[in-house]
């Protein structure tokens, strides 16, 4: 899960598009969550790892929608 999430936000920092402010607000709140992830993994609870899936779909959806080069 965690390889597959880092995946997800180097493919939207490629993203050269009006939303790249979203893009990045998603980016820094998925490093943040994968951080917390790998420093305390028996402290991360359901809605934690919910909220982290929720945030990989959104970026799955903005990765597929502004592929690298930021081209719609």
């Amino acid at each position: 899960m965690l390889r597959e999430t880092l995946d997800l936000v180097e493919a939207l920092e490629s993203t050269q598009d009006i939303d790249q402010q979203f893009a990045r607000m998603i980016n820094r709140s998925l490093r943040q969550a994968t951080r917390a992830v790998r420093l305390e993994p028996s402290a991360v609870d359901d809605a934690t790892l919910v909220a982290i899936s929720d945030l990989q779909g959104v970026a799955q959806i903005l990765a597929e929608l502004y592929p690298q080069g930021g081209e719609r």
